[in-house]
C-alpha cells in the first residue's frame, strides 16, 4: 500500500504548478486532516524554478503540513527549501 503517490506530466493550462489531492480516507479535520493516500502532481507544463522547493511543499501537504504565514523560512512559506524543527516536529509525532 503506498501512501504518497508522485507524478509529473504535463496536464495543460490549468494554473497550478504542483497540487496535492487526498485520494483515500481522511482523519480529522481541517486543518489537520490526514489523508490516508495522496497523489502529488506537478504540472511540467510550465516549468519549474525551483525543483525542491515545489517538491518539498507538495509532500508537506501530504504529511499534514499548512502554508506558512510568517517569517519563519520554510519550504511551506514559498521562501525556503527545507523544512524548519517546528514541521520535522509535526511528522515525528504523527508519523512515529
Amino acid at each position: 500500500m503506498w501512501d504518497v503517490c508522485t507524478f509529473d506530466s504535463d496536464y495543460g493550462n490549468t494554473g497550478w504548478v504542483g497540487v496535492n489531492q487526498c485520494a483515500g480516507t481522511t482523519t480529522g479535520s481541517h486543518p489537520n486532516q490526514v489523508c490516508s493516500l495522496a497523489f502529488v502532481k506537478y504540472n511540467t507544463r510550465f516549468g519549474v524554478n525551483s525543483a525542491k522547493s515545489l517538491a518539498c511543499e507538495e509532500l508537506g501537504h501530504s504529511v499534514g503540513l499548512r502554508h506558512r504565514f510568517t517569517n519563519l523560512v520554510s519550504c511551506m512559506s514559498q521562501q525556503g527549501e527545507d523544512l524548519i524543527p517546528h514541521d520535522t516536529n509535526h511528522i515525528n509525532a504523527n508519523y512515529p
